[in-house]
This record gives C-alpha cells, sequence and structure tokens, in this order.
C-alpha cells in the first residue's frame, strides 16, 4: 500500500543519531525540493531548536558525509 496519493520528487535529508548503547537511531527527515546549502541550514536550525536550542547543541557533534553542498558554519 503506497502512503502516497502520487510520486514524490525532491531530496531527503536526514539525521540519525547514536545512544548510550551504540544503537543508531533516526531523529529527524525531511524531503526537499532540492538539497543545498539553504535548505540544509534550514533544516538544522529547525532540528536545533526541537533538541533543545544552542545551549543544549553545544555538547552535540555533527558530521555530515562530507558532500560539497554542506559546509562547517554557525547554525546556533
Amino acid at each position: 500500500m503506497d502512503f502516497f496519493e502520487r510520486p514524490i520528487s525532491g531530496e531527503l535529508l536526514t539525521t540519525v543519531g547514536r545512544d548510550a548503547n551504540e544503537q543508531m537511531l533516526p531523529i529527524g527527515y525531511v524531503i526537499v525540493e532540492v538539497e543545498n546549502k539553504d535548505t540544509w541550514s534550514w533544516f538544522l536550525e529547525l532540528l536545533v531548536e526541537d533538541l533543545g536550542g544552542a545551549d543544549i547543541c553545544r555538547f552535540c557533534t555533527f558530521m555530515s558525509d562530507q558532500q560539497k553542498v554542506i559546509s562547517v558554519h554557525s547554525f546556533m
């Protein structure tokens, strides 16, 4: 059974984390029209807000798969 009534095109941006038992778990995801710096910045800003803000996230490490579209920058 399909959950969508029509095909969806775009890029899937995802974040995963590791818990104390080294198990991987999904944290967030979004489908965007195009993957670029603006969509990643928007997604990461929302992620930081959802995780509790910059005060909490300063203790987090964010890593990318080294795609050129993502550069190290401050989004907090």
